[in-house]
């Protein structure tokens, strides 16, 4: 039995458990001059384990001992209520760029804390010691509270409202079907407020992660998107445009309805019966006084094919949003979107080249014959299509080169 223990004993130490098991205040410290003594390539590997060990460290119940508690390159800021704390620090690394880490404890529940990391976009700050600013502020009666992290005079990260996030982790780390509708729900209202919000509608939102936010050349509109996965594999989309015209911005929600519309290639739609998915690409041109708005969509469908989708918007003459302009010529038809299906167990490529002016993809076929039309079943098959915006219509190009997105 004592040589079982002793074996377990050197199993612990070897793994670094005896660090990550620590569930005390002091355990922070500990973890943190254990990740920063890595090379790059062990920092990597014991990464998740380490954001792990963050969210098990227990709340500090005295604001005062965080000076104590927190390592010595570790900064903290505490709201104007006093409703939150943030501490940060900068994880250094040699080639690769360096790791924001940054906790939050609300101090309505100091038996959590809550742990997010961003990677930065330059590591030349080196092991410096990140400033923290915390701002609270109220909209529409409800409290924000923003967050910036600088070093020296470099703003390196910035959220419009801590709040936002906290409900988007809770709603990313959810199982439960009812609980996703609720964080979702607790996330759209706050997020309506933040887009019709005119002092932050340039903001890019880029601090939700797990969010989409888009916004058009013009300065015109904004898009925020996300979905939900329920446990049976299917998906929800949420969603909104924020318009902005002659200075007043206006915020439509986006209602997905995508697996009731019958023929949707063909659908004209509106806000309020959305063909759902998660935008990841905006594209803006303008022919005889028309404004078109093209994104590029993705959306995960179900446990057995996803979906891939060009969406044109444009706005009607009181700035509300409308779907499915029928611009998209194919063979000399017009469509008002495109909607590529193909198989959960592939990958597609859908993306706009700036540089050659086209939307490209690959082209997708199924697996056998005897599977056509039977979306579950397709995938590429190297060789690739585009779409060229040609005198106010995007037209359909075959087999084009995708090393030069030359015609053959």
């Amino acid at each position: 039995m004592r040589g079982f223990q002793i074996v377990l004993v050197m199993f612990l130490l070897v793994a670094g458990l005896d660090v990550y098991s620590q569930k005390t205040q002091s355990a922070l410290r500990n973890l943190w001059e254990t990740i920063v003594a890595q090379d790059d390539y062990e920092k990597n590997f014991r990464f998740p384990a380490f954001i792990d060990s963050l969210k098990d460290i227990e709340g500090f119940e005295e604001v005062d001992s965080l000076n104590h508690w927190l390592p010595s390159d570790w900064s903290y800021a505490i709201a104007g209520d006093s409703s939150i704390i943030v501490m940060a620090g900068i994880l250094p690394y040699e080639l690769e760029p360096n790791r924001l880490i940054w906790l939050v404890q609300q101090q309505s529940d100091h038996s959590r804390l809550s742990a997010f990391t961003t990677q930065l976009s330059a590591s030349s700050v080196g092991r410096a010691q990140p400033n923290v600013q915390l701002v609270s502020y109220e909209l529409a009666n409800k409290p924000f509270v923003s967050l910036s992290i600088s070093v020296g005079t470099s703003l390196v990260f910035d959220l419009p409202d801590l709040y936002t996030q906290l409900v988007l982790q809770d709603l990313v780390e959810s199982r439960m079907d009812d609980e996703k509708l609720l964080y979702s729900q607790q996330l759209w209202t706050r997020m309506e407020i933040l887009l019709g919000h005119e002092a932050l509608f340039k903001h890019d939102f880029s601090g939700y992660e797990q969010v989409s936010t888009l916004q058009s050349a013009d300065g015109i509109i904004k898009v925020t998107t996300w979905n939900l996965e329920f446990e049976n594999g299917t998906n929800a989309f949420r969603g909104a445009v924020a318009v902005n015209l002659d200075g007043k911005v206006v915020v439509h929600e986006l209602k997905d309805n995508y697996q009731a519309i019958k023929n949707p290639e063909q659908a004209s739609l509106s806000t309020a019966s959305w063909f759902g998915a998660v935008y990841y690409q905006i594209i803006e041109h303008s022919y005889r006084r028309n404004t078109y708005y093209t994104m590029l969509g993705y959306n995960p469908n179900n446990p057995f094919s996803k979906i891939r989708v060009i969406e044109v918007m444009s706005l009607a003459p009181n700035g509300t949003p409308r779907f499915g302009n029928a611009i998209l010529e194919v063979d000399g038809r017009s469509k008002r979107r495109i909607i590529l299906e193909y198989s959960n167990r592939v990958s597609m490529m859908l993306r706009y080249d700036a540089r050659e002016r086209m939307i490209v993809m690959d082209n997708l076929v199924p697996s056998a014959p005897m599977f056509h039309n039977d979306f579950r079943h397709y995938g590429p098959d190297f060789t690739h299509n585009g779409f060229r915006f040609e005198k106010g219509k995007w037209v359909f190009m075959d087999n084009i080169e995708l090393r030069n997105t030359r015609v053959r």
